[in-house]
């Protein structure tokens, strides 16, 4: 069974109108190890339970919170109020106040790419 990434929401459209897209998790050693082995393997895009696509694994960084840049958490949750984005991660269970680490997870969007959204043809 393919591995799946899964989303309850679909945060600034980025599972259906980004080639490349990130997501940022809470971080445990657990999911740090996890993910690392994972890298360049594809997986199942999951919304609200149903596979939407199919993205590979490209890239795993593990940091404190306050480490990651502004734009990347305005790129990822699509929210441009900065008390709003934090919001959203410690609804999600990310102890911003004790700078709690999280996991910084690229993935190429094959739904996008094999469709070529895009693409110079327009195809």
């Amino acid at each position: 069974m393919k591995q799946q990434i899964k989303f309850s929401h679909n945060w600034n459209n980025k599972l259906t109108g980004n080639k490349i897209f990130t997501t940022i998790r809470r971080a445990t050693h657990q999911k740090s190890d996890y993910y690392c082995n994972l890298v360049g393997k594809n997986f199942d895009i999951v919304l609200n339970g149903k596979t939407i696509g199919e993205a590979k694994l490209w890239n795993v960084d593990t940091r404190p919170f306050t480490e990651v840049p502004l734009y990347l958490l305005l790129l990822d949750t699509g929210e441009i109020n900065v008390p709003k984005q934090f919001q959203i991660f410690k609804d999600f269970g990310v102890d911003i106040d004790k700078n709690a680490e999280v996991i910084i997870l690229t993935f190429e969007n094959y739904s996008l790419s094999q469709n070529k959204v895009g693409s110079e043809d327009g195809k």
